[in-house]
């Protein structure tokens, strides 16, 4: 078994277990009732709610998407 090999390996297992634990740790879920993201336990979303209400404007809408869902 080659260095790549092992390396992939454990990747995959590294992997499996963060997705095995992310549940418990409540590091990533989606709320179904809410309706977001919960990111390490704070509520992640782009803030369409403000857009829609007329708090914030275009440019402010096309920032939040760039900032919350491109750039991470």
């Amino acid at each position: 078994m080659t260095t790549f090999q092992r390396q992939r390996i454990l990747y995959q297992g590294g992997f499996f277990i963060l997705f095995m634990f992310a549940p418990l740790f409540d590091l990533l879920r989606f709320d179904l009732i809410a309706g977001h993201l919960i990111v390490f336990g704070v509520p992640w979303t782009l803030g369409l709610e403000d857009y829609l209400a007329g708090r914030i404007s275009n440019q402010q809408m096309t920032l939040n998407i760039l900032l919350r869902v491109i750039a991470p």
